[in-house]
């Protein structure tokens, strides 16, 4: 098991430092493309799209043909995808080839199924998936740094470069995938005289139950603000990190290189925001239901994109960069703090799930909005948009801060 983690941990690694080398660059070489801001905005969403809908059914193929081959199938089709992606000159190929990259880049998800098929303790694999996010955090802070480092050295073919080396990146994953002793159970037995196709359906059928059955488990009257505050969280900070880097380059000249090092700093100061969560929470030890927190993290955020906008140099981004990076950070735990706070115990499956269905949603509808601000008012005012977003998350939690304190403890 402990050489199953080492070599998971690397695949996991790689995974997350190929997101980081390609996706800071995906915008500006599809504008390269001929692609307009809004055409961006859609691709994203089909992107974002398909995740949605191919997660459960990779999961399901995976219970039914092995976890092994389906890893290894969505390893080598990302491969070529990639590898495609940075020769291609043909819009429709691009936003062909992002689709098929939405459907099979689920290695994360393969990755958590392949420490849950071989560690039954739950505690145990809690743990594991805290060490996998932590090195995986690592490989999204390295990424963007190469890569500004290497579109500033090779301005003309530099994303051509960087896709064929997220290519082999994946087919060395290959290889790790491959050398893993995965265990025998891996198929599941399908009775004879039923399709794969039927058996795949039916499991798809069940999650898509189970997915609809998680929502009316949700006692809503007690959790429809903490979900509000995640969906308005998620779109102010899709908006943001989907704009910021065009932004800095085209509001500021800033190099491709220069950008590489905001987005690794951006990821440092947020890690060690969390380390210092524990002495956070010091300064509230009377906001028992979170809403002073929470309430202080959206009004931070909101000034701090404001900010951001308005700022005439590039080293004054840096300025509310920092505050803003801190909050987001520490706004991840307090909305987790918060879920598992409220309710029965029996409902977290049920919270959970509709917490990663929020975030699926916004992911889809986040880069359309972000496409037809930026396409119609300017890059800045995607900012601004954001900063909307978060204010009204920032009334909405002034509105609870002051409801009165029996009303909140007899919610919680």
């Amino acid at each position: 098991m402990a050489s199953m983690l080492i070599m998971l941990q690397i695949v996991s690694f790689l995974d997350l430092l190929s997101i980081g080398l390609i996706v800071p660059q995906l915008t500006n070489h599809a504008r390269q493309l001929g692609l307009n801001f809004f055409h961006i905005g859609m691709i994203g969403a089909l992107y974002s799209a398909c995740q949605t809908i191919s997660a459960p059914i990779i999961g399901s193929l995976s219970d039914i043909r092995g976890t092994k081959p389906i890893f290894l199938l969505c390893l080598g089709i990302c491969s070529f995808s990639y590898v495609w992606l940075g020769i291609t000159s043909s819009i429709i190929i691009f936003m062909m080839l992002r689709g098929i990259l939405g459907i099979f880049k689920q290695i994360q998800l393969l990755v958590k199924a392949v420490i849950a098929e071989n560690c039954n303790d739950t505690n145990e694999q809690g743990v594991l998936y805290g060490k996998l996010i932590a090195i995986a955090g690592l490989g999204m802070s390295v990424g963007p740094v190469v890569s500004g480092h290497v579109i500033e050295a090779y301005p003309t073919n530099g994303f051509t470069i960087l896709s064929c080396v997220v290519g082999a990146v994946f087919a060395v994953n290959i290889g790790f995938i491959y050398s893993i002793p995965f265990k025998c159970k891996d198929k599941k037995e399908i009775p004879k005289g039923e399709a794969v196709t039927h058996t795949l359906l039916q499991s798809m059928g069940n999650t898509l139950k189970e997915s609809v059955n998680e929502f009316y488990k949700v006692d809503w009257p007690i959790f429809w603000d903490v979900f509000v505050y995640k969906m308005l969280m998620a779109l102010t900070m899709g908006l943001y990190f989907s704009n910021f880097a065009l932004f800095l380059k085209t509001e500021h000249d800033v190099s491709p290189k220069s950008i590489g090092y905001m987005v690794a700093f951006q990821g440092v100061i947020g890690a060690s925001s969390n380390l210092l969560i524990r002495h956070i929470n010091k300064l509230y030890k009377v906001d028992t239901d979170y809403s002073k927190r929470i309430f202080h993290i959206f009004l931070i955020i909101t000034l701090s994109l404001v900010g951001l906008a308005s700022v005439p140099e590039a080293y004054m981004y840096i300025v509310f960069l920092v505050p803003k990076s801190v909050c987001l950070s520490i706004a991840r735990v307090v909305l987790l703090e918060m879920t598992t706070s409220r309710g029965n115990p029996d409902q977290k499956g049920a919270i959970m799930g509709v917490s990663n269905s929020v975030k699926s949603l916004t992911g889809v509808i986040t880069p359309i909005i972000s496409g037809v601000v930026t396409q119609y008012l300017g890059i800045r005012y995607a900012f601004y948009v954001a900063a909307c977003f978060n204010g009204i998350g920032t009334v909405l939690s002034y509105c609870n801060l002051k409801k009165p304190k029996t009303k909140k403890e007899k919610i919680k």
